[in-house]
């Protein structure tokens, strides 16, 4: 789980935190746990622009894939709708 919002950190922190596990997973798959809110001291939702820009970062950088967590319904949002525009890239392990 990736608390960036906590840290007050960006898509690129995700990135290094993502790509940093992955490099030291050895073949084990790695699944970004993508916050959902802006924090939780403001449990805001996080618009869908932000949210894309995160869980694209994080696969960009060697996550298998991506779980998101909030407080309350993740489904409030329109995340949905338009994540079928993420890009996987294959994860080569060895």
């Amino acid at each position: 789980m990736i608390y960036s919002g906590n840290y007050r950190k960006n898509a690129t922190w995700i990135g290094s935190v993502t790509k940093y596990i992955a490099q030291h997973s050895g073949n084990a798959q790695v699944w970004a746990g993508i916050m959902t809110y802006k924090s939780d001291a403001n449990p805001t939702p996080l618009s869908v622009t932000a949210l894309l820009r995160d869980t694209q970062a994080a696969l960009n950088n060697g996550a298998s894939g991506f779980v998101l967590f909030r407080y309350g319904n993740v489904l409030n949002n329109d995340f949905f709708n338009y994540s079928g525009n993420l890009k996987f890239k294959p994860v080569v392990h060895g």
